[in-house]
């Protein structure tokens, strides 16, 4: 499956609605802040080009695809608030540089079940630039960052034993970083909602044809930013891979011993488990 990692534009756009903040307390959740999670866009020349707006458009909550994908990576909107100190700043001196811009390192993630369980706790390693805001407007940019890692993925493989199963996540979500002036900040606490399945994200044509063949319907369908996450992926894209997730169902002829065995293969049929 093609990585979830992509072309992401940085460009020092401004939200036009978020005042910006004097950055004295480098952890008041204020510096920097997440305002959401963006939407996985069409794909363009065969790439995926997020770029950071002020009206987004966001994802309120996720669909990941345990079936299809190790881990689920989403692509956040970054704000800085931090007071701008260069030339163009209040009482700035034209020889100073700007030092309030933020270099994001990555995230902290808490991923835990509907029932405040914890299953996982990881940082994900990341690298995006959001510049300072100007005319009382904070500065955006996007960074994308695996939000479900494989070794927490995996603790859920088992959890599915048909492809109408759904378990629900709640990931807490802080991003951190240091600004041009040697500040630390950090994000406030972000919460995202994660719906997991097991094939949900199959888009299905039926049938699914054989992969190879000339006249599949879905050859000339566009593979989504990240397989397995938010966006459909065709079931001939998948075939090969996990034959119990990405196959047609069973007809409804299928003997007692076919439709066992469908149902050992779809348990094991988990990107993430560890072999």
């Amino acid at each position: 499956m093609d990585r979830f990692w992509m072309r992401i534009v940085v460009g020092c756009l401004s939200a036009s609605a978020i005042g910006v903040l004097s950055s004295a307390c480098a952890h008041n959740d204020s510096s920097l802040f997440i305002q959401g999670v963006l939407l996985p866009p069409g794909k363009s020349g065969g790439q995926c080009l997020y770029t950071a707006a002020a009206t987004g458009p966001f994802n309120f909550g996720g669909i990941y695809d345990i079936g299809i994908a190790s881990s689920y990576g989403v692509v956040l909107q970054l704000g800085n608030q931090m007071l701008q100190r260069g030339p163009a700043g209040p009482g700035s001196d034209p020889v100073h540089t700007e030092t309030s811009r933020i270099v994001i390192n990555g995230a902290e993630v808490s991923v835990a079940n509907a029932a405040g369980v914890q299953l996982g706790n990881f940082t994900s390693v990341a690298t995006a630039f959001v510049d300072v805001g100007s005319s009382g407007t904070a500065g955006l940019g996007p960074i994308g960052i695996t939000a479900i890692d494989a070794p927490t993925a995996s603790t859920l493989c088992d959890a599915f034993p048909t492809p109408d199963t759904r378990v629900q996540l709640i990931l807490t979500i802080k991003a951190f970083g240091k600004s041009l002036g040697g500040t630390d900040v950090e994000s406030q606490d972000f919460t995202y909602p994660v719906t997991v399945c097991k094939g949900c994200l199959v888009g299905r044509t039926f049938p699914c044809v054989t992969p190879g063949s000339a006249s599949a319907p879905d050859t000339a369908k566009e593979d989504p930013c990240q397989a397995g996450a938010d966006t459909p992926l065709a079931c001939l894209k998948c075939h090969g891979a996990y034959p119990a997730v990405c196959s047609d169902p069973l007809p409804a002829s299928a003997t007692m011993q076919q439709v066992a065995d469908f149902k050992t293969n779809f348990k094991n049929a988990c990107a993430a488990r560890v072999p």
